[in-house]
């Protein structure tokens, strides 16, 4: 599953660097809507089809579906067009290294935690080491002279402001299917299903902010995506283990609405605070936000 992870992280970054060097400044953001729309597609289709293939047959059937998106993108690397940064920069490996490593600390802390409890030693520790090499990587970065990610970066506030966001939307929407499985005991398919709503959701509002990002602007979109999320948010805290299904999409389907409308204006104004040469920083600090987020 690392290597796997390894892989989309190569991948993933890679997708918006192509969107902003095909696309002009003024159609970009309604390509990265369109983007934010096949996302949402894939968070209905995946946890469906998986979901089906692990009740009918067995829970490995689920990772061959990775073999015809493999298919696909090699076919589609024959006509999009090639995106290459003419600078020769090379690899920041202790950057990678302390960042990555503190990310895991961090991760693996929050996760024991509610396992364990806050209070264990095992959980204070994993704290305590994701905030020193996070700490040594901010010192390796604001030293060296090709960093993975340049600081100066953090301080447009538009940039942090929608990196922090996009994790706190996905980390809503994710935290569900666990509720789903463990706490409701559905089935696998049955916990699919009900992603459907916020990803048929995430698809409309999608749409509606590609034709709305240049008459309304970023900040009004953001700020309905927070009014329209939070809303059916407040809703789901009162489900409980025999909560009908109808309801929970219901208000799965309003959450979805309002992270279409945000997200695409979001990680547009990412892409915007960088210059188009540094179009892979912007791109996978997305990435990394909508990952930690999940």
């Amino acid at each position: 599953r690392a290597l796997q992870g390894l892989g989309a992280a190569l991948v993933l970054p890679a997708t918006l660097s192509i969107i902003v060097s095909v696309f002009p400044r003024h159609e970009r953001a309604k390509a990265i809507a369109v983007w934010t729309a096949v996302g949402g597609l894939g968070i209905a289709l995946g946890p469906v089809a998986g979901g089906s293939l692990i009740d009918a047959a067995d829970w490995s059937a689920a990772f061959w579906l990775f073999i015809p998106l493999v298919v696909a993108a090699l076919v589609g690397m024959t006509v999009v067009p090639e995106s290459r940064d003419p600078r020769r920069v090379g690899l920041d490996v202790p950057g990678a290294v302390l960042g990555t490593a503190g990310l895991t600390a961090l991760v693996y802390g929050i996760i024991r935690g509610g396992e364990v409890g806050w209070g264990k030693g095992t959980v204070l520790g994993s704290f305590a080491v994701a905030a020193v090499l996070l700490v040594a990587f901010a010192v390796v970065e604001a030293r060296a002279s090709a960093p993975m990610l340049p600081l100066r970066f953090l301080r447009e506030r538009d940039l942090a402001g929608a990196v922090l966001l996009i994790g706190v939307v996905l980390f809503a929407m994710f935290v569900l299917t666990r509720y789903f499985q463990s706490v409701q005991g559905r089935s696998p398919l049955e916990a699919g299903l009900l992603l459907v709503a916020p990803a048929v959701g995430m698809i409309v509002g999608s749409g509606m902010a590609g034709k709305l990002i240049h008459t309304a602007g970023p900040r009004v979109l953001t700020v309905a995506m927070v009014v329209t999320v939070v809303v059916p948010l407040v809703v789901l805290t009162g489900i409980t283990e025999t909560t009908n299904a109808g309801l929970i999409a219901v208000g799965l389907g309003f959450f979805g609405l309002g992270a279409g409308l945000g997200m695409p204006a979001m990680t547009d104004t990412v892409m915007a605070a960088v210059p188009e040469r540094d179009a892979g920083v912007g791109s996978a600090l997305n990435d990394v936000s909508r990952q930690l987020g999940g």
